[in-house]
């Protein structure tokens, strides 16, 4: 086996970790503990970090169709954790808005994932934490250097 070959072993281990921890931290149980689904979680989270979208510009990023989104924007409609309003100019496009309670429920889901995560990891020391986290660290700094030296398509 060569050398290039088992480092591309290794970065396969790695990718199926960095895949799975988020499903363990982002699970359905953490969501519903706060009285959404997951799907929610996420879609209130991206409005939360992107502010708002279009429907259809959200359907896209979760890979869900039109009619989920309707779904899943009714149930947070609900909730009052958003809000759906037409473009002046374009009264067929429907803009969706995270709300205060929005934005307080994100930041509630984020707490109770870093308490799983922290709890997942008490039974390192605090050296082992630290060294995971500059790692970490260390590789995202790796891979967005690399992105940043490869020609634009």
């Amino acid at each position: 086996m060569t050398t290039l070959q088992k480092l591309t072993d290794l970065v396969q281990s790695y990718f199926d970790l960095i895949v799975h921890l988020p499903r363990l931290v982002n699970n359905e149980g953490i969501a519903k503990g706060v009285g959404i689904t997951a799907t929610q979680g996420y879609v209130l989270h991206y409005l939360h970090t992107h502010g708002s979208q279009r429907a259809t510009d959200l359907a896209k990023v979760t890979g869900l169709t039109s009619s989920a989104i309707t779904q899943i924007s009714d149930g947070l409609e609900k909730l009052g954790t958003i809000e759906r309003l037409r473009l002046k100019e374009d009264r067929r496009t429907v803009m969706i808005s995270i709300t205060e309670a929005g934005v307080e429920l994100v930041e509630k889901l984020y707490r109770c994932r870093v308490l799983k995560m922290a709890e997942a990891l008490e039974n390192m020391s605090r050296e082992e934490v630290l060294e995971l986290l500059r790692i970490m660290k260390g590789t995202s700094e790796l891979l967005e250097q690399r992105l940043k030296e490869e020609p634009n398509d």
